[in-house]
């Protein structure tokens, strides 16, 4: 994946941040935003991940993976959480660097059991800001912790005493956990991260803020030879989805899909409000839009003619937006029963108009901006509406 993955946006209200000052430009009209996601990702270190697929190590697969993750997607604060003896080891709280994330997950090995459900407890409380990262304030049985790692400092084995604070700071604030495992729980009851990942759905986790703090969580079965009715319980149970993955292109798609089922539970993708300037002709209204896409680097763009009614206005909904009924046609619509050789597009080049297709010399490598002839071509075919 060599785009760089984008929610270019606004942040057009900060929720119950108090004192908050709206901005708003012509893009408000497109993106109707909230505040960024809290994404806390949770990847399976334990020792069965040094097993191979397709002749690499699941570590370095998962690794790799979840670095590009934090890398490439913006709009998103991660959190990164590996096994430990205990549960849960924070490997990167939120509002960490995504370099320093990408660095500490490259730094991780595999070794140990799959404490599942403990692990998830934990970052539960983290949710809620009782967690320091030794558990001080839980046991794995919930009651209080005898800290038997006051005297020493293993950040290996969780004992690293750290308050991470309370993640959660806006009552619209999106919430997420997702869960990337290889295999079944152990050393614990089994059934212990399905009835966790309930409780982080079911309750609030922030008693401050107005409303209900949930988490959604998600689960990933990598190569899981047992399990996915387990995996595919607790997601159930966290209101999120459990996506599988038997290879390293469906582990980053899993990861993809995770977090912009995040991405769109906390960003609103909408057509526009009519403009009072609206482009016109004659009975016609003509409105342009785009749909975000996070995964793929271009994005749908829509024109649409709308018929106006008899007092010249298009009918709307209680919304403010267009009706489907007003719709005249759909450009893309028309396009899509179009043979693409069949297109009439133009391009004006040194002030005339002219045929935008690959019979055209004048239509350059330079001009496009491309070395080889076949770029030049591949370009020309794309825009004509060819999938290169």
């Amino acid at each position: 994946m060599s785009k760089r993955l984008g929610i270019l946006c606004l942040l057009t209200a900060l929720c119950a941040w108090p004192g908050s000052t709206a901005l708003a430009d012509d893009s408000d009209i497109f993106l109707q935003t909230s505040v960024p996601p809290n994404v806390a990702l949770l990847i399976d270190t334990s020792g069965s991940m040094n097993d191979e697929v397709d002749g690499v190590d699941k570590i370095e697969i998962a690794k790799s993976a979840m670095v590009d993750l934090v890398t490439q997607v913006e709009g998103v604060n991660f959190a990164v959480f590996a096994f430990n003896a205990t549960g849960a080891r924070m490997v990167a709280p939120f509002g960490t660097d995504p370099a320093v994330i990408a660095a500490k997950i490259s730094a991780l090995s595999a070794q140990g059991g799959t404490p599942l459900g403990r692990a998830t407890r934990h970052i539960k409380y983290y949710f809620r800001g009782e967690w320091n990262g030794i558990d001080s304030t839980r046991d794995m049985d919930g009651s209080a912790y005898d800290d038997d790692c006051a005297d020493g400092d293993d950040e290996t084995m969780g004992c690293e005493a750290v308050y991470f604070g309370d993640p959660i700071g806006f009552e619209c604030q999106q919430n997420y956990a997702v869960l990337m495992t290889d295999g079944m729980p152990n050393g614990e009851d089994v059934n212990l991260v399905a009835a966790q990942a309930l409780e982080m759905f079911s309750q609030d986790h922030n008693s401050i803020l107005d409303g209900k703090q949930n988490i959604i969580v998600n689960t990933i079965g990598f190569d899981v030879p047992a399990g996915a009715a387990l995996l595919t319980t607790t997601a159930n149970n966290g209101g999120g989805t459990f996506y599988t993955a038997s290879n390293a292109a469906e582990l980053r798609a899993a990861l993809q899909a995770s977090v912009i089922q995040a991405v769109e539970g906390s960003y609103s993708f909408s057509m526009p409000l009519v403009p009072s300037s609206r482009v016109a002709d004659g009975d016609k209204v003509y409105v342009a839009t785009f749909e975000p896409n996070l995964v793929a680097p271009f994005w749908e763009g829509k024109l649409l003619a709308y018929n106006r009614d008899g007092a010249g206005h298009v009918p709307v909904d209680a919304d403010g937006l267009p009706l489907d009924s007003a719709i005249a046609w759909d450009a893309g619509a028309l396009l899509d029963t179009r043979a693409a050789s069949d297109r009439n597009l133009k391009t004006v080049i040194g002030g005339a108009v002219q045929d935008f297709d690959r019979s055209n010399s004048n239509l350059t490598k330079a001009l496009l901006g491309v070395a080889p002839d076949g770029e030049r071509d591949d370009i020309i075919d794309f825009i004509r509406g060819i999938d290169t």
